[in-house]
């Protein structure tokens, strides 16, 4: 803006009557102190808290209906054609009952995001758990987290660009943490089926960071560039290859 403002002023200069220069540069003076004004509400960021938590079974029920609904707007519609009235009609409450618990169509948006990763995370360490050898255990691992995109890809595909600025990416690191740490666990257990050089704790972080960002900078990627790609049988081999250079025996 302040180029613009420049950018006006240098123009008003070539106004060569008085009066009208005058009256410019008052204008574009009133513009400049509502700019400076109000230009924390173009920055203030989106309310994304939902209002109270659900804690009864009836209450989880309506929320889930709710964050349900949304992400099925979402996937069909996108972020900008969705609506609070939208949603409570689709999951068959009042625009009241949907206040109670969510303020804006952004607490919505970040409470499909919050509890997408609260599943992934369930069902990832379920697989990461299994008793099957590590090698199965992370194939399965990988095939699942490609299956599990591409069955949301539309809807991914609206909630990733919005991680950050919802200030939910920091919740998703921890999921990946959380994953990471399961499979350190997993190895800790089955060390016999890992490299040997993988026995050096260093390594075997520099390892872990490795597969688990690349899985997921990988799949994420696909879903906002190339998302034919994750019905791909050969994604899935790839990423598969990827691990079983890390942690298959030489």
């Amino acid at each position: 803006m302040h180029s613009h403002f420049s950018n006006a002023v240098w123009w008003v200069s070539g106004v060569t009557c008085a009066r009208g220069r005058a009256r410019l540069l008052t204008f574009l003076a009133v513009a400049r102190l509502a700019e400076a004004r109000y230009s924390h509400l173009v920055s203030k960021k989106p309310q994304t808290e939902p209002r109270k938590r659900p804690t009864q079974s009836r209450s989880r029920e309506t929320v889930k209906a709710m964050l349900e609904a949304t992400a099925r707007l979402l996937a069909d519609s996108g972020v900008e054609a969705l609506t609070t009235n939208h949603v409570a009609e689709l999951a068959g409450v009042s625009i009241g009952s949907l206040y109670q618990y969510f303020p804006t169509k952004e607490a919505l948006i970040a409470g499909v995001i919050e509890h997408r990763l609260e599943h992934d995370l369930i069902e990832g360490r379920a697989i990461l758990q299994a008793a099957e050898p590590l090698p199965r255990r992370l194939e399965k691992f990988v095939r699942w987290a490609v299956a599990r995109q591409a069955t949301d890809a539309p809807l991914m595909a609206q909630l990733l660009p919005l991680l950050h600025h919802f200030e939910r990416e920091a919740i998703a690191r921890r999921m990946v943490d959380s994953l990471t740490s399961e499979l350190r666990d997993s190895i800790a257990l089955d060390s016999e089926s890992v490299r040997a050089d993988l026995s050096s704790p260093e390594r075997l972080e520099v390892a872990l960071f490795v597969v688990g960002r690349s899985l997921r900078w990988v799949i994420n990627a696909a879903v906002l560039e190339r998302p034919e790609l994750l019905e791909d049988p050969q994604l899935s081999d790839e990423l598969v290859r990827v691990f079983g250079i890390l942690f298959d025996p030489e």
